[in-house]
């Protein structure tokens, strides 16, 4: 069951699922959708009964083409549940291993409220951790294609 799991929640897969989708939209154009068997027997009278028998004369209510979008979906849905929860885990991580840099800066109590008005000036929230000064901006930028910024100021 956890091998399933895996290749359901994997990229990988959910790429494949949506290929297949996109070959089965693009080979459907090909043909004339949702006519009557005759207009097939007409019109196609060497592959009809391949038409029927594959559903290719309405291949969107076909099971097999819904079948492979509730798998797309269910895959995306896994896959973003996966990243979702890395995300949320490593945001924590992020902070507390900021907190603990051996190389953070001292600074003079004057500085550090220069600094506080700057990073207040550019919208960053500030977190105490032990002995450090956290601000840190845009924290669901993990989630996407911004970055997450983090410094370590030491009091």
């Amino acid at each position: 069951m956890k091998k399933v799991l895996r290749v359901l929640q994997s990229m990988r897969f959910a790429n494949l699922l949506l290929g297949l989708v996109a070959l089965l939209c693009a080979l459907s154009s090909l043909l004339p959708q949702g006519r009557g068997l005759p207009y097939y027997a007409e019109n196609y009278p060497d592959a009809y009964l391949l038409i029927y028998r594959t559903h290719f004369y309405d291949v969107f209510k076909s099971w097999y083409f819904i079948l492979l979008l509730g798998l797309l979906c269910l895959s995306l849905l896994l896959c973003t549940l996966r990243m979702l929860r890395k995300a949320m885990a490593g945001g924590k991580k992020e902070l507390e291993r900021a907190a603990a840099l051996p190389n953070a800066e001292h600074l003079a109590p004057g500085q550090l409220e220069e600094l506080r008005r700057y990073m207040a000036s550019i919208r960053c929230k500030e977190e105490k951790r032990g002995e450090s000064y956290l601000f840190h901006k845009n924290g669901f930028g993990r989630w996407g294609g911004m970055s997450f910024l983090t410094r370590s100021i030491c009091g």
